[in-house]
């Protein structure tokens, strides 16, 4: 589709991406899935928060405590350990653990 080339890669929504490539937000979306499940992990991610956990999710690691850290990357960077307890509701060794595990994913899949 001739259309589809003029499409931002990584457009700001599903909405805008089926509005430029006149398609169904499903279909856009059905293809963006598609893409998503390439290798390496990650690739295809609209935000970093995406990409990680995309990674987290092939490990089986997207709890419902990592998936509350991933929403806070600020806190993260800024080593803020009681705030990430409280909001995640695990101990400081998990949020510990957990940014650990974090660091070994990969934010830039492909650039390898």
């Amino acid at each position: 589709r001739a259309r589809a080339a003029a499409i931002n890669l990584v457009p700001a929504s599903t909405g805008a991406a089926s509005e430029a490539a006149g398609a169904t937000r499903f279909d856009v979306q059905r293809v963006l899935g598609v893409c998503q499940g390439f290798t390496p992990t990650g690739l295809f991610a609209r935000s970093l928060a995406e990409c990680l956990s995309l990674q987290l999710a092939e490990r089986d690691r997207l709890d419902p405590a990592m998936t509350t850290m991933l929403a806070h990357l600020d806190l993260i960077a800024r080593r803020d350990i009681a705030t990430l307890k409280r909001l995640c509701g695990v101990s400081a060794e998990d949020i510990l653990e957990m940014m650990t595990e974090i660091r070994q994913l990969d934010p830039r899949p492909g650039t390898a």
